[in-house]
């Protein structure tokens, strides 16, 4: 994982466990408050609520607790002109429109941005291939093919 990265799920763990996790909290006892019954649907809400922020915690926890963080953009060993892990590619659609990659781990894809995990079907399908290869990708209704225009 990228500095970047875990800086990123650090912000998302400390936004959880000092604003929403107390906010939750608050609702939590308002709604104890209020309720009285055991059929009080605010105090169920509120429970789903905090037991799902926690279960976040826990999972932010474990996945900061066990990074391995580095300078992946520069570490992979592929020789120049092949799609890598970090690599940036070029690709032609089928249709003529140009597109723009950067080979990612799972954490840190952002299809919006052009970041596309290793483990997607465009990312397995580009990685190993040179400018000027097509890549056949496994679509639902078929195949679909990118041709690699640059590697960098």
């Amino acid at each position: 994982m990228t500095q970047g990265k875990l800086d990123e799920l650090t912000a998302e763990l400390d936004q959880l466990r000092t604003v929403r996790k107390p906010a939750i909290a608050e609702q939590m006892n308002a709604a104890r408050t209020r309720g009285g019954s055991d059929d009080n649907g605010e105090q169920d809400v509120a429970n789903q609520d905090f037991a799902y922020v926690e279960g976040k915690i826990r999972s932010l926890e474990s996945l900061i607790n066990n990074a391995v963080i580095g300078d992946f953009e520069h570490a992979d060993d592929s020789p120049p002109g092949v799609v890598a892990m970090w690599g940036r590619v070029t690709v032609e659609r089928e249709n003529g429109q140009q597109m723009q990659y950067q080979i990612t781990g799972s954490l840190e894809s952002d299809p919006a941005q052009g970041k596309i995990s290793h483990v997607s079907p465009i990312g397995k399908s580009l990685l190993g291939k040179r400018a000027g290869d097509i890549a056949e990708i496994q679509i639902p209704n078929g195949k679909s093919k990118l041709k690699i225009i640059s590697v960098s």
